[in-house]
């Protein structure tokens, strides 16, 4: 009885071995990570379409080598990611991600650098240094975001639905926000905001 019994578990792991039982996760957790895969797909849809339009609206000004690239590439990365969730574990993908945020990161400090050492502007914000400041950081955070963690990508388990949540909810944020904010420099609204009238401010005082 006893060696009918080992050999029924031997023969169930050599057939779990050659892969003639599979796990499978429950239905309704197939549904969580397929729901998570589509917002995250929206999210980086109107990201890509934010970083795009920032791109265009940079080609008239004076350092647009500069931004107009800055911009497109988390524009592109974005609308990649959109279209196809998992490019995001591809090493191109990663490698340019890595490369833009590298760059933005350097790119910021320089800014801050020239605006508080150099121009003597203690609060950056108030000129055109505030825009790309607040552009590069935008940047940084969000290609962090997408490169450093695994909400949203096909195939990805998060233990925690509510960390999980949370890191959506701040996600949604970071998409919506900047828009908002943007949309205050394209809408006429009979005031004047420091951080849409450019650098003129500072031309006077230097």
């Amino acid at each position: 009885m006893a060696d009918t019994i080992d050999g029924s578990i031997k023969n169930s792991l050599l057939e779990a071995m050659k892969g003639e039982y599979r796990i499978t996760p429950p239905e309704e957790d197939v549904i969580k990570v397929q729901h998570g895969v589509k917002i995250w797909r929206a999210i980086n849809a109107i990201m890509a379409v934010f970083f795009l339009l920032a791109a265009f609206a940079n080609l008239n000004d004076s350092d647009w080598y500069i931004w107009v690239p800055v911009y497109s590439v988390p524009g592109i990365l974005s609308l990649v990611s959109c279209i196809k969730p998992d490019s995001q574990n591809s090493l191109v993908w990663s490698y340019v991600a890595v490369t833009s945020l590298g760059f933005c990161i350097a790119l910021a400090l320089y800014i801050i650098i020239v605006s508080t050492d150099i121009k003597g502007i203690n609060n950056p914000l108030k000129f055109e240094e505030g825009r790309e400041l607040s552009g590069s950081l935008i940047i940084i955070t969000w290609l962090s975001m997408s490169k450093f963690t695994n909400i949203g990508r096909p195939g990805s388990t998060v233990s925690n639905n509510v960390l999980r949540n949370a890191l959506l909810l701040i996600i949604c944020l970071l998409a919506v926000v900047p828009v908002m904010i943007w949309s205050v420099c394209l809408h006429e609204t009979g005031k004047s905001y420091h951080h849409c009238g450019g650098n003129t401010e500072i031309k006077h005082e230097l």
